[in-house]
């Protein structure tokens, strides 16, 4: 049933509303949630009379109750609204004064009520001129994140405040740029992890979700992180390791873009850690052990392809002649490893070690990556390890092997071909996907456990089947698994032609990453009813829902291609090369 709607009667009824004393939470919810569905106050047509109602609203609320910072995450909605409808307000000389009070006792506060005051002079600045964003952002970026918040709760909300205030990413990024010059590297650690945390932690995880605009700030980063290298800040430059390899790889498509990385970042790391080496008195190893010890090194336990390959092989391995460690990297700004996966570990017989765990985390996420790295490389050549095998672009790999930890240091390929740092005896893959560059690679047959490639079968065919009742009937299901990034433009181009081609076919595009960027996309290409975006999804339910698996290109699925495949008989996959 359509909604009568009068924008006139809206506008002057919620203006009469707001003059008045009366104005409750609800009320003003109420008009929140109906601006965001009609977009009113975008039509110029109505400037003035939203003119005299923000006023309203101004004078009447908002000023008056700037102390209420309960009501910041509705304040600040106001203020998205009335940044959006052109609006541009008459002075209010209390509302000046104000800022100018939060301005002047903003040093004498604790961090996490700089943050509120910060969000308060902002919502002030916007409804009496235009609020400086850069002044916000480059005070914000010089608090520690860990200290602004008291739940959860507060993460997201502020979260929702950065898009108010910056409402796409490139705004955001943009910003953020002239706040990541090359005299960065000169802040003090504290200030200098800090603005890095908020990008990691609150930008990239909450607020811009893994967007690839993030990538904008890869040149500066690399530039800072060259300084801090020529500086030999060394808690500066490993730190900085972690946000470079978490965002730029995660946005990698293509072997040349893991190649890029490798050439900016990893050989001028490993290339400083080999320089420094006697400033740090770390000598390398040279016994060769007899104990036939292996050791991996992984980033986490989680349920990835690389991790459930790797517990696949310890069990291959059990009976073997071989004392088995586990090394977890242990990165607590991603997430911790799960229980389970660690008890698999100790059940195959190997040793299980956290790397975390080794050095002194007091300072939360603030604590020191290069002790890390140091900490790690001790319990190595402590546990007289003859074999290392690394498999991922995190600090302690090129650390471990550039400062030539065991006697023999291998790095395990699960899709970075490129990956080359100082110390690396050999490589080893146990997928041929057909690239091919100058290095050599032995390939090994690995099949992943049955339990893992099939687990809780059952119950994932149930789960199945209710998924496949919201879909459109007598549709043949197309589909991939794994991170949305893997969905070239090429790859989605030769998808809608396909989907357009065969009006019986819908696609599932099943991940998590930057959706809305890929959804736009999809738009574009006029296939939007058909391409749909499941979220995170569970490859072994979403297995039985796709009937023909369309690998993407140019960086192919790994393990959940396999996974797909083992589900029946029925199952098809197309690749192209």
């Amino acid at each position: 049933m359509e909604i009568s709607f009068n924008p006139e009667e809206h506008v002057n009824s919620y203006t009469a509303l707001f003059s008045g004393k009366q104005v409750t939470l609800d009320s003003l919810r109420r008009f929140i949630d109906t601006e965001n569905r009609f977009g009113t106050h975008t039509d110029k047509k109505y400037i003035q009379q939203y003119g005299q109602l923000f006023r309203t609203l101004r004078d009447n609320l908002i000023v008056p109750n700037y102390e209420k910072f309960n009501l910041l995450p509705v304040f600040e909605e106001l203020a998205a609204l009335m940044r959006r409808s052109g609006t541009v307000l008459p002075p209010n000389p209390q509302g000046r004064q104000i800022i100018d009070g939060f301005k002047n006792s903003y040093d004498s506060n604790e961090p996490y009520w700089k943050l509120q005051l910060l969000r308060m002079e902002t919502v002030l600045s916007s409804f009496c001129a235009e609020a400086d964003r850069n002044y916000f952002l480059n005070k914000v970026l010089l608090l520690r994140s860990v200290d602004c918040f008291r739940s959860l709760e507060e993460v997201r909300l502020f979260a929702q405040c950065l898009r108010m205030l910056f409402p796409t990413p490139t705004e955001f990024m943009t910003a953020a740029l002239k706040i990541f010059t090359p005299d960065y590297a000169k802040r003090g650690i504290t200030e200098f992890k800090a603005g890095l945390m908020w990008i990691t932690e609150i930008s990239w995880t909450l607020a811009y979700k893994e967007a690839k605009e993030h990538m904008m700030l890869m040149d500066s980063w690399i530039s800072i992180f060259h300084e801090c290298i020529r500086l030999k800040n060394d808690e500066a430059v490993f730190y900085m390791h972690f946000p470079l390899s978490h965002v730029y790889l995660n946005n990698c498509h293509t072997q040349p873009e893991f190649k890029e990385f490798n050439d900016r970042v990893e050989i001028p790391f490993s290339d400083y850690i080999q320089q420094n080496m006697d400033r740090w008195n770390i000598k390398p190893v040279t016994k060769q052990n007899e104990k036939k010890r292996i050791g991996f090194v992984y980033d986490r336990l989680a349920g990835s392809s690389p991790v459930k390959l790797l517990l696949s092989l310890l069990h291959y391995m059990k009976n073997e002649p071989y004392e088995l460690f586990v090394y977890d990297m242990a990165y607590i700004e991603k997430a911790v490893s799960r229980k389970e996966y660690i008890d698999e570990v100790l059940s195959a017989g190997a040793k299980y070690v956290n790397n975390h765990e080794l050095t002194d985390s007091a300072n939360g996420h603030y604590y020191s990556h290069f002790e890390k790295n140091k900490a790690l490389r001790k319990k190595v050549i402590e546990d007289e390890i003859d074999v290392l095998i690394v498999t991922s672009n995190k600090s302690q790999a090129a650390f471990l092997c550039a400062t030539r930890t065991a006697p023999q240091q291998i790095f395990w390929d699960h899709g970075n071909h490129e990956y080359d740092v100082a110390g690396l005896d050999s490589r080893i893959c146990h997928f041929d996907d057909g690239y091919r560059n100058g290095f050599e690679f032995q390939r090994f047959d690995l099949k992943m456990l049955p339990k893992y490639l099939n687990e809780d079968e059952q119950m994932k065919k149930a789960a199945a089947a209710e998924i496949k009742k919201n879909l459109p009937p007598h549709s043949v299901v197309l589909g991939s698994i794994g991170r949305i990034m893997k969905l070239s433009d090429e790859y989605m181009e030769m998808v809608a032609d396909i989907l357009k081609a065969n009006p019986d076919t819908i696609y599932l595009a099943c991940g998590d990453g930057p959706i809305e960027e890929k959804k736009a996309k999809a738009r574009a290409l006029g296939v939007a009813d058909r391409f749909i975006f499941t979220g995170w999804a569970d490859a072994h339910v979403y297995g039985h829902v796709i009937d023909i698996y369309l690998n993407t290109f140019p960086l192919v699925g790994g393990e959940s291609v396999n996974e797909f495949v083992s589900k029946g008989e029925n199952k098809y996959v197309v690749t192209l090369y």
